[in-house]
């Protein structure tokens, strides 16, 4: 899988990320549904490959979040998937950061470490993806944050994110997920990243 994000960033990975976490950012808008856990649509295939609940959360700010099972591997990482729909236009050039809470509970290829693909843009049609950034997480819960420019204009409802877990066979829950317009008024090296 390349390119691949470990987010047990090294030291100086985590300075840079700290670094840009402290800049104050200005008011960004939400391109997705004020709900995300209840507005994502669940994909587990025709057999299905995985299955999704949703679960109590007793140890975060959160108090629900999305257990995605992967029964066994499809053909295809993307058979089971979580993707939202976009809920506001984004337009070419814009600033936008994808974040989103995410921890290991079980895999059976890597123990307490998961694989995933997180996704924006339009799968369809040949329009460009603004982010196509494969993950690595471990078993603590962890906030991620891909910062990027939009690739091309998305008309509300026509772009989405996607998160892909059908890698290996394993557990995953995800939380707060959220994509940020900030448009113009931030550089891309603004925002925080989760250590690349």
């Amino acid at each position: 899988m390349k390119p691949k994000l470990t987010l047990a960033c090294t030291l100086a990975a985590l300075m840079t990320c700290a670094v840009a976490a402290d800049k104050k950012l200005p008011d960004g808008k939400s391109l997705l549904p004020a709900d995300t856990l209840k507005a994502a649509r669940r994909h587990a295939g025709p057999k299905p490959s995985g299955e999704f609940k949703t679960v109590d959360v007793g140890d975060q700010a959160f108090k629900q979040a999305i257990r995605v099972t992967v029964k066994e591997i499809p053909a295809n990482p993307w058979t089971v998937q979580l993707s939202t729909l976009t809920s506001a236009d984004a337009k070419e050039g814009d600033i936008v950061l994808a974040s989103f809470w995410a921890r290991c509970v079980e895999s059976k290829a890597a123990g307490t470490t998961s694989e995933f693909l997180v996704y924006f843009g339009i799968p369809e049609g040949g329009v460009e993806h603004s982010i196509a950034q494969e993950l690595s997480i471990g078993a603590k819960w962890t906030k991620v944050q891909v910062p990027a420019r939009v690739a091309a204009d998305y008309a509300s409802g026509k772009a989405m994110l996607n998160l892909d877990f059908g890698y290996a066979v394993q557990t995953v829950e995800v939380a707060e997920i959220k994509v940020t317009n900030f448009a113009r008024a931030v550089k891309l090296e603004d925002l925080p990243g989760s250590g690349f």
